[in-house]
């Protein structure tokens, strides 16, 4: 399993917070959009395709895929955002990325 998190969640001693009901985990504070985006790299090792992103939506969806790889210990698909956002990184766009990585200790943005 590529996710620590999702293995304590789905397995472990955290297993518990699944509903008995319906057998559902309830995940909150991710768009679905990025939570989908997470498990497409944790089956794919890949990032999805953002094509029909442009150039500034593109640029927080992998800000905000590299808080949910932080978030679930995805480490390998934490370095690819890191590299992308490294790669965009310049002095008008530094203060809105540095938030973020800093938070999620991306440490390739921040030296």
């Amino acid at each position: 399993m590529r996710s620590p998190v999702f293995k304590a969640e789905l397995l472990g001693p955290m297993s518990d917070q699944i509903s008995t009901k319906d057998k559902t985990l309830h995940i909150e504070d991710i768009q679905p959009a990025v939570f989908k985006g997470l498990l497409y790299f944790m089956y794919n090792d890949s990032l999805p395709a953002m094509d029909d992103l442009n150039g500034d939506e593109n640029d927080e969806m992998a800000k905000h895929l590299l808080v949910a790889a932080d978030r679930y210990a995805v480490e390998r698909m934490k370095v690819i955002c890191e590299s992308i956002l490294t790669k965009k990184l310049d002095v008008d766009s530094v203060a809105t990325t540095s938030r973020p990585t800093s938070l999620h200790r991306a440490q390739k943005c921040l030296y």
